[in-house]
């Protein structure tokens, strides 16, 4: 496993949960992609994996495009009879 996969994940997973967790949380987490060991040996300390994988934000909520109104069908002009004559 590379440094830059391990970051990749993280990033992802850090992102899924809204945010950079603490070192307490992320050892807390059973849905870790990997133990704190793993990432604290390949990282060094926890304050630099933050400062390599930057600020996380909670992604905006995406609302749901409005459906088009439906058209309203006109109605269609009265046949006029034209008399002959």
């Amino acid at each position: 496993m590379s440094k830059q996969v391990l970051i990749n994940t993280l990033r992802e997973y850090f992102t899924s949960k809204g945010g950079f967790m603490t070192a307490e949380e992320y050892k807390e987490a059973t849905d870790a992609p990997y133990r704190f060991q793993i990432v604290k040996r390949t990282i060094g300390t926890w304050p630099r994996l933050k400062n390599i994988i930057g600020e996380i934000k909670a992604p905006e909520p995406v609302e749901a495009p409005k459906p088009a109104p439906k058209p309203v069908a006109k109605p269609k002009p009265a046949e006029t009879k034209k008399s002959d004559g």
